[in-house]
This record gives C-alpha cells, sequence and structure tokens, in this order.
C-alpha cells in the first residue's frame, strides 16, 4: 500500500507545480486570445478593452511581452482613430509604469532614452491623422522599443477594391453625367 501511494505521488505532480505551469502559460494565452478577437473586428468597445488588457500584460515575460506589443503595435495602426488614439495612451501610461528592463520588446528591455523617446513619439503624434502618418509614427515607436512588428495582411476586398480603382468610369462624377446628357448620350 506504501509502494502504490509513493507511485501515485511519483505520477501526479504537486499542485504548487501544477498552479505554476498554469500560472506561467496564462498570460500568454490570454494575449493570444484577445489577439484573436481583435482581428478583422469592427467593434470599437472591444478594441479599445483589447488595447487596456494587451498593455496591462506587458510586465509578463516573453513570448507573453512580445505578443502583446505586437497586438498594441496593430491597435497603433486601426481604422478607427479613437481605436489607435486610446491604444496610444494606454501603451504611453504603461510604459511609464514599467521598469526599465520591462520595456523592450523581445529580449531584456531597451534603455531608458529609448523607452523616452517611444513616449516622446507617443505623447507627440496626432493618432487622429491620416493613416500614413499615424503608421509612421507607429514604426518609430516599434524600432525604439525594439518590437518586431507583426506581418500585416491585406484585406480581403482589397485587390478587388485596386482593380476597380485602376479602371475609369465615365460617370465618375456629376458634371461628366450632365455633360453626357446634354449631348444626348445613351444610359
Amino acid at each position: 500500500q506504501q509502494q502504490q501511494q509513493q507511485q501515485q505521488q511519483q505520477q501526479v505532480p504537486p499542485a504548487e507545480v501544477t498552479s505554476t505551469l498554469q500560472l506561467v502559460s496564462f498570460p500568454a494565452t490570454l494575449v493570444e486570445h484577445v489577439r484573436a478577437a481583435t482581428r478583422q473586428c469592427s467593434d470599437v468597445p472591444r478594441l479599445l478593452d483589447a488595447a487596456g488588457l494587451l498593455c496591462h500584460l506587458l510586465p509578463y515575460s516573453n513570448p507573453c511581452r512580445r505578443s502583446a506589443y505586437q497586438g498594441i503595435m496593430v491597435l497603433l495602426a486601426n481604422k478607427f482613430p479613437k481605436v489607435r488614439r486610446h491604444a496610444a495612451e494606454q501603451l504611453y501610461l504603461a510604459l511609464l509604469a514599467l521598469e526599465p528592463h520591462e520595456t523592450g520588446g523581445p529580449d531584456e528591455g531597451t534603455s531608458a532614452e529609448a523607452a523616452e523617446a517611444a513616449q516622446e513619439l507617443l505623447v507627440s503624434t496626432a493618432w487622429d491623422e491620416d493613416i500614413g502618418v499615424v503608421k509612421a509614427a507607429r514604426d518609430n515607436i516599434a524600432a525604439h522599443l525594439q518590437v518586431p512588428l507583426p506581418a500585416m495582411r491585406a484585406p480581403a476586398g482589397s485587390q478587388a477594391r485596386s482593380k476597380k480603382e485602376g479602371a475609369k468610369d465615365e460617370y465618375a462624377s456629376y458634371a461628366s453625367l450632365l455633360a453626357d446628357f446634354a449631348r444626348g448620350g445613351d444610359f
């Protein structure tokens, strides 16, 4: 009977080890679920919540930190200006609260100067501006924080849209429609 108890103790890890393993993997799993829930998402409140949650997960070690930074970088270039602005505010507050060794993406961290430069960019950028300006600022922030930018996929209809943009519609403007009507053109 003692032998069976010893075998059972050897087979089942102690509760402390099991809970530690679950705690280590929980933040990384949470980040991946949040990022999956925001892909192709148009629900602004969900995106705002995701920005806050991803910033709260930055103090955890890699791969959680790297994935959280990448998710935030995606939100900084979101199509909704309100989401971009909120993500920038949340990242700024998170960088203020983080220790210098926690601010970096893939490695041990970034220098205090690089973190301050990223904070300055977050404050000085008008996140309501054109997406081209915003993406340039986002890329600079990612470079300062040593965060690899995630590979961006083109939206599903972008190829069809670009083909349509290439073709010129003869009635693209109201003026051309009236001019054709005045000439007696067919519709």
